[in-house]
This record gives structure tokens, sequence and C-alpha cells, in this order.
């Protein structure tokens, strides 16, 4: 692609100008992948003698973004830059992981739904909105009372591009620190990532999110009592269109006291539904 040398898998995917600008985003990567002497096997063999599997991981799938964007340059006239190639990359592996939560953990969502909160309790219901368009990501929040009444809401456009999985964290956390600054004393916080949701709940403050996870337990000592719940998809209706309208209009909005305009027919469904269980 870059017609400097002769194509290769081990140019195409390691040695081409293009490509290394993407691996030198990966900065715990156990070896040195500008080595000229190894094949693209030998690479990924060496990456898992010196590494982890989730190292192997990335390693293919950081590979097939690149291999992806290779053939987007030479047949449909389209390229992407490093930063993009690599986050695409952590956005399908998130993704992947995902879907391979939600498959495992179906069974127990099946009946699952929106549901108000218990007397003198708070339901916070987030969602994050992120792709490998460039565009920055976003995030949506709503609390609720008992009776299913909003009294605060956000719609935030986050200052850079995250992978799903981050922004799903960090729109926990404006969750929390929404619920914080309104005083509230107990909590139930909802998102339909299985995978924060789970990590939350098992106190898992390992991995690349780790610090999220353990920044958002710390904030939990503000309230009285607090409890993490998974929510299919198709219940967060209302937190999901709040990060699609910030990202649709690249603004920040909050609400305190009353009900987001754009989303109040979808609180109305919510309670109704709720009354009818």
């Amino acid at each position: 692609m870059c017609e400097q040398e002769a194509e290769s898998i081990a140019h195409s995917l390691l040695l081409c100008n293009s490509a290394r600008q993407v691996w030198n985003k990966w900065e715990g990567c156990p070896v040195n992948l500008d080595d000229n002497c190894w094949d693209f096997s030998e690479a990924a063999m060496r990456i898992l003698n010196a590494g982890t599997a989730r190292d192997l991981e990335l390693f293919i799938v950081v590979a097939w973004s690149i291999w992806y964007n290779r053939n987007q340059k030479c047949f449909e006239d389209k390229f992407h830059s490093p930063n993009q190639v690599w986050h695409h990359a952590k956005r399908m592996i998130s993704e992947h992981k995902e879907a391979a939560a939600l498959l495992n953990g179906r069974h127990a969502l099946e009946g699952s739904r929106w549901m108000a909160p218990p007397l003198d309790f708070h339901k916070i219901n987030v969602d994050g909105a992120s792709s490998d368009d460039g565009r920055r990501s976003s995030i949506g929040v709503v609390i609720r009372n008992c009776k299913g009444e909003a009294v605060a809401a956000l719609s935030k456009v986050l200052p850079g591009q995250y992978t799903s999985l981050e922004t799903e964290f960090i729109a926990l956390q404006e969750g929390v620190l929404l619920a914080r600054e309104l005083k509230l004393p107990h909590v139930i916080i909802e998102s339909d990532s299985l995978i924060a949701i789970q990590s939350l709940q098992a106190l898992n403050i390992e991995g690349g999110v780790g610090h999220l996870c353990q920044g958002i337990l710390n904030l939990m000592d503000s309230f009285k009592s607090w409890n993490f719940k998974h929510l299919k998809r198709d219940y967060n209706k209302v937190a999901h269109d709040l990060a699609q309208y910030a990202r649709q209009n690249g603004m920040s909005q909050v609400w305190k006291g009353v009900s987001p305009p754009m989303v109040q027919h979808l609180i109305t469904l919510d309670c109704v539904a709720a009354s009818h269980m």
C-alpha cells in the first residue's frame, strides 16, 4: 500500500510505516514489533510466550484492523488514521466480550425490564455511545424516584473517543456523581453493559478499565445503600436516547427537577409499563 517495498504479510501488517504507527499505540506490548526479522506467525508466537492470551488476542484483532484499513484504501479509497484503526480494534474486542457475556447470561435476563425503585430509593439509568468514526463518545444519565418521575438527567459529550466499555464505565461514574450531588441516600444503578455491572458487583479492579471501576466503587461510600443491576438494552431507552442526543447535537446538558423534553414520552411509557406489573 505504501509502494516502498514488496508486498508481503509481514510488511503489510507489521513493517509498513502506516502499520508501525498503529502498533506504536500499544504501550504494554510484551515484545518489540520493530524487529524486521520476524514474520507474522513468529511475532504471534513471541507475543504468546512473552505475554498473555489477552495480548495475543489484541495482536490478532489489531492486525485484522490494519488489514481491513489497507483493503478500504486499496478498493474503496477510504483510509483511517492510526488512532482510528487502533480504537476500531479495541472497540471490536469490547463488543465481542459484551456479546459473549450477554449470551452467557441470557437466562438471567429473561423477563428483565425497567421497574420503578422502592420507596425512598432512586434509580440511576446510564448508557454510553461510541464508535470508530472519529466522533467523540457521549453518555446519557437519568435518575428517577419511586414514582418513575425524573428528578435529574444529563446528556453529555465526552472530551474524546473511547471504547464502548470505557464509555459505559464513564456513564456509570457520571450517574453516581450526579446522584451524590443531589445527596440521594439510597440508589440503584442500572446499565445495559453486563461486563461493567459484573465487574462492579465482583469488585473487580483489574484490567484496562480497573481504574474506572475503582473510582466508581470509591464514590459509593457517599450513599447509605446502593446496588448495581443489569438491564436489557431494550428497557434502557431513556438513557440510550440521551446519549444519542448528545452525540447528534455535539452539546452537553443537565436537567434537575424536570424531565428532558426529548425523552419525556419514554419516561411516561416506562411508568405505565411499571404500573401494570
